[in-house]
């Protein structure tokens, strides 16, 4: 059968027929590459199992799409023209990669149908996520065999100055025959669209394998050493590495997964190397790591049984917020959804989970939520969505709200095992923190000071802990006490769910709450950033009290770096920048200008619920018009 190769057509055809009979699209490129059957699907395009029509013996390969306007539809004509002309250079690395034999060899690079295509060499073989499900775990043994032989190929690949950006269990096949292990799916759509990519914030690759740093779009050669050192953690513990991750030491906490299994210390350090979370903290370079093998071999090693402690016990969580991770359960024995939900609405959700699970390793707490939330929309009864909220309560300090994500994962899964590790710590701290607040609250007011010593007056009418806001201030961590901010807003308001706030909301938020988050701005930035300074840069352009003005609203977003408009862009219209739009350019508000922040003005509107990014992205709806609300309140 003839595959149809149009983006929007599945179709199936006869073999003799030249035109797809449903699209009428031209089933073989170049008049020899026939697709069989569609084998990968995902935001570059299609991946087929193809033919070559050429040769007697029909021999199998790979037709990998690349179709730009699937990865950001808003991104502009002259990104996808810079976006093609990489891919193309791109595609001339992959013919000098593909000399070495443990890597496809590129047959062609071709544009049908103004689509971009890559034909490739098929390997025959198993991958190592296939070959894990059959032997359940690898030995240290053999993980350190996938460690030297991948590396191998690393090693030439980085001396042509590629970045794999990909690495994965089923990114590394074991061929048949000879049992090579041979690397698959390089980057050539990757590459090629960084440029695109980098201006949304957006990583390449599995968010479950990818290094922090590009999850954002910023790949450098260490970060293909990470993907292969959670492959390896992955393959050793046969564990999916999300389970693995700890997210509030910033490390995997592998060794308790071990199930008794023997690893020698030194091996063990260097895959924590591998793995850490800076990217000065992991070796140089793929030799480095081969010549720390070979001396290794060399050395007798000490034996680390230590079967590892995975707990929650950072320094921003007070000592009785601290709670163990679940024991070993394979995220794959998880529920991802009910089984009325449909394949395609699994797909959505898995997807949202996944970038969640970014999120939360990167602590970004409101993305994060926003993902899962997103997740929650498509499937309400999805008990691991549950269970992940909780777990960015817990690290936010939101006990209560923890407790009842908690409680609602149980309720639709009582097996759910982050759910069943933290509900009883969860009960535990909840009733230890109303005990304390009671205890602090006078019985004359509703505010309650902080005891810490403090430049500002941590006071809070709803007992909030502003410790953790201070210490992320403290530390010019912009993005982290934004997000927390926004989080902190919400839950005061009770409007987690809705993440917007309307009229009665803005009024009614309590003032000893408003001065300290605006003041803990103020001080730790130096008068850069709070409410009280983006009041006064507003009433400078010409902002009125309990005044709305579009207009000079858009004048106000401009000069704070929010807006872009008509004239600079030289379009009819101007256009607002996404919250992560905002945080790339500004490289996670490190270079934001004065009023820049908090962003959580763009909390303020009259529309409903519509996303994060849809908030951000409207250009003519006065979408977050009652921001002036805020401003206008007498108490910043």
């Amino acid at each position: 059968m003839n595959n149809c190769l149009c983006l929007a057509c599945d179709r199936q055809n006869p073999v003799t027929t030249k035109f797809c009979t449903q699209c009428g699209a031209r089933l073989q490129i170049q008049e020899r590459y026939r697709a069989l059957r569609i084998i990968g699907q995902g935001g570059f395009g299609k991946t087929f199992l193809a033919q070559d029509e050429s040769k007697p013996s029909h021999p199998r390969c790979v037709i990998k799409q690349f179709a730009f306007e699937t990865i950001n539809p808003n991104a502009s004509q002259g990104d996808l023209a810079i976006a093609v002309r990489l891919f193309e250079q791109e595609a001339k690395r992959l013919d000098d990669l593909g000399k070495h034999p443990q890597i496809p060899e590129l047959l062609s690079f071709t544009i049908h149908e103004d689509k971009q295509y890559l034909i490739q060499e098929f390997i025959d073989g198993e991958t190592l996520e296939q070959e894990l499900r059959r032997v359940n775990a690898f030995s240290e043994q053999q993980v350190r065999d996938v460690l030297v032989e991948v590396l191998q190929i690393l090693e030439f690949v980085h001396s042509k100055s590629v970045i794999h950006r990909d690495i994965s269990p089923d990114n590394i096949i074991r061929r048949k025959g000879d049992g090579k292990l041979v690397l698959v799916d390089f980057g050539a759509a990757k590459h090629a669209t960084a440029t695109i990519l980098a201006k949304t914030g957006t990583g390449i690759g599995k968010p479950s394998y990818g290094a922090p740093e590009q999850m954002l779009g910023k790949s450098v050669f260490q970060s293909d050493l990470f993907g292969l050192g959670v492959t390896c953690l992955h393959l050793l513990t046969n564990v999916e590495p999300f389970t693995l991750y700890d997210v509030l030491e910033n490390e995997y906490q592998w060794r308790q997964f071990l199930n008794g299994k023997v690893v020698s210390d030194g091996f063990g350090k260097l895959l924590d190397r591998m793995t850490a979370y800076r990217v000065k903290e992991r070796p140089n370079s793929v030799t480095e790591i081969l010549q720390e093998l070979v001396v290794e071999q060399k050395t007798p090693t000490s034996v680390n049984t230590s079967s590892g402690v995975y707990s929650f016990k950072a320094e921003n969580l007070q000592a009785e917020h601290r709670v163990s991770i679940p024991s070993a359960i394979p995220s794959k024995q998880v529920p991802i959804s009910n089984q009325n939900t449909s394949s395609k609405s699994n797909g959505l959700i898995n997807r949202h989970i996944r970038q969640a699970e970014s999120y939360i390793i990167q602590k970004l707490w409101a993305s994060a939520l926003q993902e899962l939330r997103s997740a929650i929309q498509i499937d309400e009864n999805n008990s691991n969505c549950h269970a992940l909220l909780g777990v960015v309560y817990m690290n936010q300090n939101l006990i209560g709200m923890a407790k009842m994500s908690f409680q609602q994962a149980l309720k639709i899964n009582p097996s759910e095992p982050l759910a069943l590790k933290y509900i009883a710590k969860v009960d535990v701290t909840h009733t230890n923190s109303a005990s304390s607040q009671q205890t602090t609250v006078s019985n004359k007011t509703t505010s309650s000071p902080n005891v810490s010593q403090s430049p500002v007056a941590l006071r809070s009418a709803k007992a909030i802990d502003y410790r953790k806001l201070e210490k992320l201030l403290k530390a010019k961590e912009w993005r982290a006490a934004d997000e927390l901010t926004t989080s902190i807003i919400l839950n005061i308001s009770n409007r987690e769910k809705e993440f917007w706030l309307d009229m009665k909301h803005i009024r009614d938020f309590p003032s000893e709450d408003l001065r300290t988050i605006d003041q803990l701005w103020v001080h730790y930035s130096y008068g850069k950033f709070g409410f009280s300074v983006q009041k006064k840069e507003w009433l400078e352009c010409g902002g009125e009290i309990d005044k709305y003005n579009y207009e000079v609203w858009k004048k106000f977003a401009a000069k704070i770096g929010w807006y872009y408009p008509p004239h600079i862009l030289n379009m009819f219209e101007g256009k607002w920048d996404s919250y992560i739009e905002f945080m790339n350019k500004t490289d996670n508000a490190q270079n934001a200008v004065k009023a820049g922040l908090p962003r959580a003005l763009l909390l303020c509107h009259d529309r409903g619920w519509r996303g994060w990014e849809s908030v951000v992205r409207l250009h003519n709806n006065e979408f977050y018009r009652f921001g002036y609300l805020l401003l206008s309140r007498k108490d910043l």
